[in-house]
């Protein structure tokens, strides 16, 4: 008598990639390979998170459209000049604590600027700027109003947004001063000065701004591939996630 044994294999699955729809709480994301650009001319930005907060440019002449980037590990980029006067949301964007993510490379840093801003021309706003300080040594590169004018600095000695290559900017915001910071490349920045006190939850309804604290001041030149903002801080382990992701899709160390 011949019997045939059955033999039952188990083909693993692998889980699908991440990316940052995978984390509650996805307020804007924007990456550079769903630019519209018609000759290389960036004229709309559409927001991948589903709630269409879509960018477009400040200036009539827009930012330029870049198909491959060595900077960016031969992905696509926008080069923002100060011509172009940085680019904006087409609508405001309500928040209050919140995790901002860039992708970015700023080939010089100016003596004032902004690489983000969320910003309505009051005494609310919450941004990640860098100008030199006076000594041109010292650079501020975060800070975070409310509406009773408190302010949140974070600074490093060097020109820490030169570069040559892309970096991860993170920004990461839950109403305290202790529970605040900026990180570039998954490494945590010193605090040094500033807030005095926990400037709170309030939310703030604006426009968005990239290399512009308004479209018209605090210009900066840099390029963009990619920009995640989540409506509260993101934890410890969702934020290594979405730091391990950009680092491994743009090649950063």
């Amino acid at each position: 008598m011949n019997l045939r044994l059955g033999i039952r294999t188990h083909r693993k699955v692998s889980p699908p990639p991440f990316d940052p729809l995978q984390l509650t709480g996805l307020l804007v994301w924007n990456r550079s390979d769903s630019v519209t650009a018609p000759g290389n001319v960036m004229t709309d930005w559409p927001d991948k998170s589903g709630n269409s907060h879509n960018f477009s440019p400040v200036n009539a002449t827009g930012p330029t459209y870049i198909p491959s980037d060595a900077a960016f590990n031969g992905l696509p980029s926008l080069n923002v000049d100060t011509t172009a006067k940085g680019i904006k949301t087409v609508s405001n964007v309500t928040y209050g604590p919140f995790t901002v993510a860039l992708c970015v490379q700023v080939p010089t840093q100016p003596a004032a600027g902004d690489i983000f801003a969320h910003f309505n021309g009051g005494a609310v706003d919450d941004a990640i700027a860098c100008p030199i300080t006076a000594g041109g040594t010292s650079t501020i590169v975060g800070r975070v109003k409310n509406s009773v004018n408190t302010t949140m600095t974070k600074t490093d000695g060097a020109r820490w947004v030169e570069s040559s290559t892309c970096k991860i900017i993170v920004s990461r915001f839950d109403g305290t001063k202790a529970g605040s910071n900026i990180r570039v490349n998954g490494v945590t920045l010193s605090e040094s000065g500033g807030l005095n006190n926990d400037p709170g939850l309030a939310t703030l309804t604006a426009q968005l701004f990239l290399f512009s604290v308004n479209g018209s001041t605090q210009l900066m030149t840099g390029k963009i591939a990619e920009l995640a903002i989540y409506d509260h801080p993101l934890s410890t382990t969702d934020l290594a996630l979405l730091e391990t992701y950009m680092k491994s899709r743009y090649a950063i160390p």
